[in-house]
């Protein structure tokens, strides 16, 4: 079994066309993945905040709390669940505001069908 450090998002999206269809849009998936769904792991490290316009993904921040030389931010909308990301402190984020987020293909690691 594999054991993750630190947070994680987990999303349960269809597939399409090598993309997850999320509700706050469609983000494209490394690989070869095929099937009606998939379960995806994304770290909030690998996700970065971007202006909403020009995102394939976007959604609203909840909460925005801060860890050290970076701040966690909570974005809901964009998938079923929230998703938590870890952005740098530069980065001016509020509760209320849409963003857009930006996840690397690669970033978005496939997780085995459950039985």
């Amino acid at each position: 079994m594999a054991e993750f450090v630190g947070a994680a998002n987990i999303i349960e999206a269809p597939l399409d066309q090598g993309h997850l269809v999320l509700p706050g849009g469609r983000q494209p998936i490394g690989g070869d993945a095929t099937g009606p769904a998939a379960i995806a792991m994304i770290r909030p490290e690998t996700i970065a905040i971007v202006d909403a316009a020009a995102a394939p993904l976007s959604g609203t921040i909840d909460s925005v709390s801060f860890i050290g030389d970076r701040q966690r931010v909570v974005v809901s909308g964009a998938s079923d669940k929230p998703l938590t990301v870890d952005a740098p402190n530069t980065i001016a984020a509020r509760a209320g505001e849409r963003v857009g987020l930006s996840i690397a293909p690669d970033a978005v690691r496939l997780l085995p069908p459950e039985d």
